[in-house]
């Protein structure tokens, strides 16, 4: 089995997790919400908004979805003579996905998330991590690029700031997040 292409769609909303904030602060100046869940969506598997998934794919071979819950799936089969999709009934496989037996391609759309389940309180803690570890990032000011700044004031007050150049890319570790997150891990 190949996986040719896969599209996942944008969600029209992202869970309000702001309701969770006891210091009442919001960074959505700073970093708007969606860029949290996109950094947390990236490491795992579930998704708690619903959104269109696509995976074009080449068979033989058995089918498994990365992502969950999944529902409204529906397969389309490339033909090979007319050039187009028509709709297909692959055998189901015992882990919960499709067994393709011929090596054709084949189209698989379903809606992956489920809005109406509750962000569990892991995913939460997670989530608020990794908003304050960017507040509190943010608020060190050094010129865009740069890995320390220093600054004196007469002869008896210096200023010195250093941070890691890689502070944005590392925040999933740095904040703790990626622990939290790892028993929902994408595999």
């Amino acid at each position: 089995m190949h996986l040719l292409h896969f599209d996942e769609a944008e969600p029209a909303t992202y869970p309000d997790l702001e309701q969770y904030d006891d210091e009442g602060d919001s960074l959505d100046a700073l970093v708007p919400t969606r860029a949290y869940w996109r950094r947390i969506e990236e490491h795992i598997a579930h998704r708690w908004t619903s959104r269109q998934c696509v995976w074009i794919i080449r068979g033989p071979g058995l089918w498994e979805s990365h992502l969950a819950p999944l529902s409204n799936v529906t397969v389309d089969v490339w033909g090979e003579t007319d050039y187009t999709w028509s709709s297909a009934t692959p055998t189901p496989s015992p882990m919960g996905g499709f067994d393709f037996s011929d090596h054709r391609t084949y189209r698989i759309t379903a809606t992956v998330g489920n809005t109406a389940e509750e962000v569990p309180q892991l995913i939460v803690e997670a989530y608020l991590r990794l908003e304050a570890y960017y507040e509190d990032h943010d608020t060190i000011s050094i010129p865009a690029g740069s890995s320390s700044y220093s600054s004196k004031v007469g002869e008896a007050l210096t200023d010195e700031i250093t941070r890691a150049p890689t502070w944005i890319a590392r925040a999933m570790q740095h904040s703790g997040c990626a622990d939290l997150l790892r028993s929902y891990r994408r595999i």
